[in-house]
């Protein structure tokens, strides 16, 4: 049986981050939509959180593609 390399069980890992972090997108999304524009922390906080998210999900695509 063949060894994986570093490099894919790192592209591996990046990948499962990226479920996870495309998981954690959608759970956001479903809590603003509970709030329903009700909850003054859940608006102010949300678009913030997501941008980072997004430049987060950004910078762990680039990561991957190099590898």
């Amino acid at each position: 049986m063949a060894k994986r390399t570093t490099r894919n069980k790192i592209r591996w890992e990046v990948s499962n981050a990226l479920t996870d972090l495309h998981h954690l997108q959608d759970h956001l999304g479903q809590a603003a939509a509970l709030a329903n524009e009700r909850s003054g922390v859940i608006n102010n906080s949300l678009p913030a959180i997501m941008t980072t998210l997004d430049l987060v999900d950004k910078a762990l695509r680039a990561f991957y593609d190099v590898l």
